[in-house]
């Protein structure tokens, strides 16, 4: 389990820019995650419907 969870983030720090966030404080590392995520979840959503 803990293998691909870390292969997820590897992914999101290499092919997303994922490395530091901008925003200060925990909301603003929270919206970074997130938005990291939607942009990974859009990716997946279009390679897999094809």
């Amino acid at each position: 389990w803990r293998v691909g969870v870390e292969a997820r983030i590897s992914h999101l720090k290499r092919g997303f820019g994922f490395r530091r966030t901008r925003l200060r404080r925990l909301a603003g590392a929270q919206t970074w995650a997130g938005l990291g995520i939607f942009a990974y979840n859009l990716q997946r959503m279009t390679v897999l419907s094809w």
